[in-house]
């Protein structure tokens, strides 16, 4: 029967025997076919971010690794400019991290924030289509690796 459900009905009776019958589903109680979720569903990132690698930082203006990496993190706004989306979020004190919050909730980043909010020198490279950290580095000196990673990100953007 493609189109229609069975329902097996148990029906005791008062001291009877226990019998059970079948019968066509009642359409309240027809269920609408499962569709699978299309192969591009959304993003948990905002519309904004969609297009561009994500490079995301935890900063602290009293992080020593913070200062030791802003050289490379210049360097590489310099040379990426507005081909990625840049974000920073700013844990210096109480009033910047609750900014940062709110901020990364807007974007849809509140889990990251959560989860990395107390880890200052922290650089991110995400896929905006999937919200899926491609590459994370901790005081990263080098350019070469946040390049590498930045490639990596666009190589996925494209399939």
């Amino acid at each position: 029967m493609p189109n229609s459900a069975l329902i097996l009905g148990l029906i005791v009776g008062a001291g009877g025997p226990l019998t059970a019958s079948l019968a066509p589903a009642p359409a309240s109680l027809m269920l609408a076919p499962l569709a699978a979720a299309p192969a591009n569903a959304a993003s948990p990132l905002a519309p904004s971010l969609q297009g561009k690698p994500v490079v995301v930082e935890i900063y602290a203006s009293w992080c020593s690794a913070c200062q030791s990496i802003k050289p490379v993190l210049e360097t590489l706004r310099k040379k990426e400019g507005s081909a990625i989306h840049w974000i920073q979020f700013d844990v210096s004190n109480t009033a910047s991290a609750k900014s940062s919050a709110a901020q990364a909730k807007k974007l849809g980043l509140a889990e990251f924030f959560k989860r990395n909010r107390g880890q200052t020198s922290l650089v991110s490279i995400i896929n905006p289509e999937t919200g899926t950290v491609v590459n994370t580095f901790r005081a990263q000196p080098k350019l070469d690796p946040y390049l590498k990673a930045i490639q990596t990100t666009r190589s996925l953007l494209q399939r």
